[in-house]
């Protein structure tokens, strides 16, 4: 594992790391790492994946799930909302039918707004 934040967060967003090795870093306990992670994942040739689909999945119910990315933006929104970003919309809907109507309107406004940009 990569001890220093910031090269790992280099190497997230380095388009020559594999997007299996950015997939093992969701269960990262750095919570800004994860958030690098799902920033990246829509710049990513990822759709019909189903890797990507399990780990989004995963970042949406693991014990990080309630961890707080930006302002009101847990993992859960953020993955969900990345779900949409990268054409997965079946996953999606399933996983915001999961979602308490708060959750449901600030996943919406993210998937509106589009992914981070960096």
């Amino acid at each position: 594992m990569i001890d220093d934040t910031q090269e790992v967060i280099n190497k997230i967003h380095n388009s020559e790391t594999s997007v299996e090795d950015i997939l093992a870093l969701l269960s990262d306990q750095r919570g800004i790492v994860r958030a690098n992670v799902l920033f990246e994942l829509p710049n990513r040739e990822v759709s019909n994946n189903d890797v990507v689909v399990a780990a989004l999945n995963e970042a949406a119910t693991n014990r990080f799930s309630s961890f707080k990315l930006m302002g009101n933006v847990t993992q859960k929104k953020f993955a969900i909302a990345t779900l949409s970003w990268i054409g997965e919309q079946a996953m999606y809907s399933e996983m915001l039918g999961l979602c308490d109507q708060v959750e449901v309107e600030d996943i919406k406004n993210l998937v509106t707004q589009g992914p981070v940009s960096i």
